[in-house]
């Protein structure tokens, strides 16, 4: 395998390793060979299954300042495999000696990667950021964002008539703010993309 060369000097590109050209060299069932010419090849042999802390950094690195690097790394190697954040943002500003506004606002750039939320420090962080995206597109119900910022616990459980009366709504309309965000929204931002369940014992992603 050889590295595929960054696309700009000092770039916060993952390193990503691709076959050797020959690799793409095919026999046919005669015996004789069919190879693709270097112009057939795609311009980028990059693989497509990249872990969450590459995913994320390739789209927020052209809005890196150089500074902020260290930081970025830092955030990104400390996702858990739900893709929630197991720092919070005022330890890593302590860590970096920083003002804990520049730490925020990196997350901030972070969450609104894909998987939109990726970076929050709360299943509940996780699902505002994704509604304040989801609200630019789309007209989101009455009580939505209440419901999440003070009735998370009935969310999950489905309890439509404590969720109701929290809000002062009817327990139907309760049941269709629930469905709303359950068909919406994902408390956990890694799992629409590496997969439904936790995997505890599942190794760290390495940034390099």
């Amino acid at each position: 395998p050889i590295c595929s060369q960054l696309r700009q000097p000092d770039s916060l590109e993952p390193i990503v390793f691709t076959s050797p050209r020959d690799d793409y060299y095919q026999s046919t069932s005669s015996g004789s060979s069919s190879q693709f010419s270097a112009e057939n090849l795609p311009d980028d042999n990059i693989a497509p299954d990249l872990d969450l802390p590459a995913f994320v950094l390739r789209q927020i690195a052209p809005e890196i300042n150089a500074e902020d690097h260290n930081i970025v790394a830092h955030i990104l190697t400390s996702l858990d495999e739900d893709g929630l954040l197991r720092f919070q943002p005022l330890e890593i500003s302590q860590y970096h000696h920083v003002p804990l506004s520049r730490v925020t606002n990196i997350i901030k750039q972070i969450q609104y990667c894909e998987p939109v939320g990726v970076g929050s420090t709360s299943p509940q962080e996780a699902l505002l950021v994704q509604l304040e995206v989801l609200s630019k597109t789309q007209e989101i119900p009455h009580y939505v964002e209440k419901a999440i910022q003070e009735g998370m616990d009935t969310i999950g459980k489905y309890h439509f008539a404590k969720l109701g009366k929290m809000l002062g709504i009817s327990t139907s309309q309760a049941e269709e703010i629930t469905n709303f965000i359950s068909n919406n929204l994902n408390p956990y931002p890694a799992r629409s993309h590496w997969g439904s369940i936790r995997q505890g014992t599942m190794a760290r992603p390495q940034v390099y």
